[in-house]
C-alpha cells in the first residue's frame, strides 16, 4: 500500500514539472530586447538590410503594391518608393528635413526631377548640321538599344560627328581640342547598350522602358536603388543597373565636355566653335553680335569702349544694341553697326543732338556760336515756337533769329519777338 502511495506522488510531481503555467525559471522562453512583451502573433515583418551605404527597409509587400524606404546613411536623405503591382507603376518621392514629400519619378509621368549632375551648364544656340546620308558615309552609331535612346552618336566623314544626350544636339568636328570626349562618349554609349542588354536578360521581364529611364536618369542612387527593390529585381541585376547608372553620368559628362556653341562656365558665357576653339573678340550667332573678351574669351556686357567706339551690350544676354537706348534718365543712339553717336544726327526725318557723352540732349542747346532748340522728344524745332511764354524764330536749319524782321514782327537781340 505504501509503495503504491509512493508511486501516485512520484507521478503528480512530474505532471506539475511538465506544465505550462509552472514558475521554474528554467522553462522560460528567452525574449529579445524588441519582443519584450509583444505578442508575436500579429507583428509586422519588415526586412531591413544595409547595401552601398544605403539602409532599405521594405515597409509593406500585399497583392496590390510594396512599398520600400531608403536612407542614405551618409546624406540622411530619405527615399519612399511604392510599386503599384496591378498597374506595374512606380512613384518615387525624396522626403526632405522638413517632412515634405517631393516626387521625383513617376513612371506613369516619365518624370525626372532633381537633377544634380554636371558642373559644366551648356546652352547650345547652334542649330544641327543638317548631313544627307546620301552624300555622307555614316560608318558608325549608338542606335542599338532597345529602349534607351537618352544617348546617341553618328559619326560621318570628314570627322563630323553628330552626338545626342537626352534631347540636345551638338555636331562638332573632331580636332584635338575635342578628340578625347567624342572617343570615350562613344565608348560610354556602347559600354551603356552593352550593360542594358545584360540588364534585360537579369531581369527577365522585370524590365520595361521606364526601368531603364529611371536607372539612367541623373537622379541620385538612393531612389533608384529603392525602386528596384520594390518591384523586386535580383541583387545581381541591380548591380548592373548601378553599373549603368554610373555609365549614364559618364555619357552625360563626355557630352558636356564637348564644348561647341555656348557654354556657361563660372558664371560667365564662352562661345566655342565646330571644332571646340574658345572664340574671342567679335562674334555673329544667329543673327546678333557679341563681344567676347579678346583674352579670356568672356561674353561682355554692358558699355565697351571698342575700336576707338563705344558699344553698348545687352546686360541680360549679351547682344550688342542698335538704334535708341535708354540708359538711366538718358537717351543714346546707335548706330546700325553698333556704334554710339555724338553730335547732330538726322534720324527718322528729324534732327538731333547728342553730346559728347553721347546722350540726347532737350531744351536750349548753344553750339557753334547759335541757339537752338529741341523739344522733349529731342528734335529740333524751326519756325515759329512759343517757349516760356515768348515767341522765338528758328530758321530752317534749326538757329534762332535775332534782331531782325521776320512776317512783319520785330525780333530783339535775345531772339524774342518784341
Amino acid at each position: 500500500m505504501k509503495k503504491k502511495l509512493a508511486l501516485t506522488i512520484a507521478l503528480v510531481m512530474c505532471i506539475v514539472c511538465l506544465s505550462p503555467y509552472s514558475s521554474n525559471a528554467s522553462t522560460k522562453e528567452t525574449l529579445t530586447p524588441n519582443e519584450h512583451n509583444t505578442p508575436t502573433k500579429n507583428k509586422s515583418q519588415i526586412n531591413i538590410y544595409d547595401i552601398d551605404n544605403y539602409k532599405i527597409e521594405t515597409l509593406s509587400d500585399n497583392l496590390k503594391e510594396r512599398m520600400v524606404r531608403v536612407t542614405d546613411n551618409t546624406s540622411g536623405e530619405i527615399f519612399e518608393n511604392t510599386y503599384n503591382k496591378a498597374s506595374q507603376n512606380i512613384q518615387t518621392v525624396l522626403i526632405n528635413k522638413n517632412g515634405e514629400k517631393i516626387e521625383i519619378f513617376n513612371s506613369t509621368k516619365l518624370l525626372t526631377l532633381n537633377s544634380s549632375e554636371g558642373a559644366i551648364e551648356i546652352d547650345n544656340l547652334q542649330k544641327p548640321v543638317q548631313i544627307s546620308p546620301l552624300s555622307s558615309t555614316l560608318y558608325d552609331s549608338g542606335t542599338s538599344s532597345m529602349y534607351n535612346a537618352k544617348f546617341k552618336y553618328y559619326v560621318y566623314s570628314g570627322g563630323i560627328w553628330v552626338i545626342q544626350s537626352e534631347g540636345s544636339t551638338k555636331n562638332p568636328v573632331k580636332s584635338s581640342n575635342n578628340s578625347y570626349y567624342l572617343e570615350n562618349f562613344r565608348s560610354s554609349v556602347n559600354n551603356l547598350r552593352q550593360a542594358e542588354i545584360e540588364l534585360i536578360s537579369f531581369g527577365a521581364g522585370a524590365i520595361s522602358s521606364w526601368v531603364v529611364t529611371l536607372i539612367t536618369s541623373p537622379t541620385g542612387w538612393g531612389g533608384i536603388i529603392g525602386s528596384l527593390t520594390a518591384i523586386g529585381l535580383s541583387s545581381t541585376a541591380i548591380a548592373k543597373a548601378k553599373q549603368m547608372h554610373s555609365i549614364a553620368g559618364d555619357c552625360r559628362y563626355f557630352f558636356g565636355s564637348v564644348l561647341i556653341g555656348w557654354v556657361k562656365v563660372g558664371g560667365q558665357w564662352y562661345y566655342y566653335d565646330s571644332y571646340s576653339t574658345k572664340r574671342t573678340g567679335w562674334l555673329n550667332s544667329g543673327g546678333k553680335w557679341y563681344y567676347l573678351d579678346p583674352n579670356t574669351g568672356a561674353m561682355q556686357t554692358g558699355w565697351k569702349y571698342i575700336g576707338g567706339k563705344w558699344y553698348y551690350l545687352d546686360y541680360y544676354n549679351g547682344v550688342m544694341k542698335t538704334g535708341w537706348l535708354q540708359y538711366g534718365s538718358s537717351w543714346y543712339y546707335l548706330d546700325s553697326s553698333g556704334a554710339m553717336q555724338t553730335g547732330w544726327k538726322y534720324i527718322g526725318g528729324k534732327w538731333y543732338y547728342f553730346d559728347s557723352s553721347g546722350a540726347m540732349k532737350t531744351g536750349w542747346l548753344l553750339d557753334g556760336g547759335k541757339w537752338y532748340y529741341l523739344d522733349s522728344s529731342g528734335a529740333m524745332k524751326t519756325g515759329w515756337q512759343y517757349i516760356g511764354g515768348s515767341y522765338y524764330y528758328f530758321y530752317s536749319d534749326g538757329s534762332m533769329a535775332k534782331n531782325t524782321t521776320i512776317d512783319g514782327y520785330r525780333i530783339g537781340l535775345d531772339g524774342r519777338r518784341l
